[in-house]
Protein backbone atom coordinates (compact mmCIF):
# COMPACT_ATOMS: atom_id res chain seq x y z
CA UNK A 1 0.00 0.00 0.00
CA UNK A 2 1.78 3.03 -1.58
CA UNK A 3 0.81 6.50 -0.87
CA UNK A 4 -2.36 7.63 -1.38
CA UNK A 5 -3.15 10.54 -3.89
CA UNK A 6 -5.13 13.71 -2.79
CA UNK A 7 -8.46 12.36 -4.68
CA UNK A 8 -7.77 9.11 -2.92
CA UNK A 9 -7.28 11.16 0.48
CA UNK A 10 -10.79 12.96 -0.22
CA UNK A 11 -12.51 10.05 -0.46
CA UNK A 12 -11.85 8.35 2.21
CA UNK A 13 -12.27 11.67 4.36
CA UNK A 14 -15.46 11.56 2.88
CA UNK A 15 -17.01 8.30 3.11
CA UNK A 16 -15.27 8.12 7.37
CA UNK A 17 -17.02 11.54 7.91
CA UNK A 18 -20.57 10.39 6.11
CA UNK A 19 -20.26 7.45 7.67
CA UNK A 20 -19.62 8.94 11.19
CA UNK A 21 -22.54 11.30 10.95
CA UNK A 22 -24.99 8.24 10.29
CA UNK A 23 -23.73 7.14 13.39
CA UNK A 24 -24.52 10.07 15.08
CA UNK A 25 -28.22 10.12 13.75
CA UNK A 26 -28.53 6.82 14.36
CA UNK A 27 -27.08 6.99 17.89
CA UNK A 28 -29.31 10.49 18.74
CA UNK A 29 -32.51 8.73 17.35
CA UNK A 30 -31.81 5.65 19.14
CA UNK A 31 -31.08 7.43 22.73
CA UNK A 32 -34.63 9.27 21.88
CA UNK A 33 -36.66 6.64 21.05
CA UNK A 34 -39.28 4.40 23.58
CA UNK A 35 -37.90 0.92 23.48
CA UNK A 36 -41.04 -0.67 23.49
CA UNK A 37 -41.50 0.70 20.19
CA UNK A 38 -38.13 -0.23 18.99
CA UNK A 39 -38.59 -4.00 20.51
CA UNK A 40 -41.59 -4.75 21.28
CA UNK A 41 -42.69 -7.33 23.55
CA UNK A 42 -42.39 -10.68 22.17
CA UNK A 43 -40.31 -9.69 19.05
CA UNK A 44 -38.14 -12.41 18.96
CA UNK A 45 -41.54 -14.63 17.94
CA UNK A 46 -41.31 -12.65 13.96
Amino acid sequence: MGRMTAPERLRRRQVIGILLMAAAILAFALFRADWREIFPPAWWRW
